[in-house]
């Protein structure tokens, strides 16, 4: 019953991250945000530049004339845009900044998007993919194991879930008897999915991020554990 509670993890809290990195992309990247801010200072400086009189006139007259050093004439005058344009290169928003892991946020984000919705549907495609793709299976129906004889499999193949497995002949379900280990994952994947759709709404969100809540969680939810251990 394991791989059901990764179902739901699969389709609930992937969404989640999904809603969570489709924020990322937008307002929230601090790389956007960061990445021109010394095209904004010199702008900025540049803009002083330009109203210096105006500028010089209003701290003048609110702290006063300054008085001259007298050494102004014996040092070599460098312009505040000679050291800014030294100091700044020009912006070029083709050239993305780079993380410790040698690529950008945005490039980033994407790519755990593609990997979360390719994870959607891993556990409800996993049959095919063992038993069609990787060809262990008869293609002639007539010809193929039944569990029984070496004819056609007549039950019919019933939906995914649990309920309609009360119908499947392959597997011994009562959905009378809840697993409470089930029921211990399924409130966990609910918490954490709440945690991430805070994030998305911009609330501030608590992480307990330790050593020994991680070995705990391994220990209580192997489940949880190999999902993460296959990213």
């Amino acid at each position: 019953m394991s791989p059901l509670c990764v179902c739901v993890c699969v389709c609930v809290v992937t969404d989640a991250m999904l809603l969570v990195a489709d924020r990322l992309e937008g307002p929230f990247n601090i790389e956007a945000i960061m990445e021109p801010i010394d095209v904004k200072i010199s702008e900025a400086i540049m803009t002083m530049q330009d109203n210096s009189m105006t500028v010089s006139a209003k701290v003048f007259q609110g702290c006063g004339q300054p008085k001259p050093s007298g050494m102004g004439s014996s040092r070599s005058a460098r312009g505040i845009s000679d050291v800014f344009n030294a100091r700044f290169r020009p912006y070029s928003p083709e050239e993305r900044p780079t993380t410790a892991a040698g690529t950008s946020l945005d490039r980033l984000v994407l790519d755990i998007k593609k990997k979360l919705k390719q994870s959607k549907k891993f556990w409800s495609n996993l049959p095919d993919e063992i038993c069609i793709k990787d060809k262990l299976t008869e293609s002639d129906e007539e010809q193929c194991w039944n569990s029984h004889a070496k004819a056609r499999y007549f039950p019919e193949v019933v939906k995914d879930g649990l309920t309609n497995q009360l119908n499947n002949p392959e597997v011994a379900v009562d959905i009378t008897r809840p697993d409470t280990l089930i029921r211990q994952q399924i409130m966990t994947l609910r918490v954490m999915t709440n945690k991430l759709r805070n994030a998305y709404n911009g609330n501030d969100i608590f992480f307990q991020d330790s050593s020994k809540s991680a070995a705990l969680c391994s220990k209580r939810y192997p489940v949880l554990s190999v999902v993460a251990q296959r990213e």
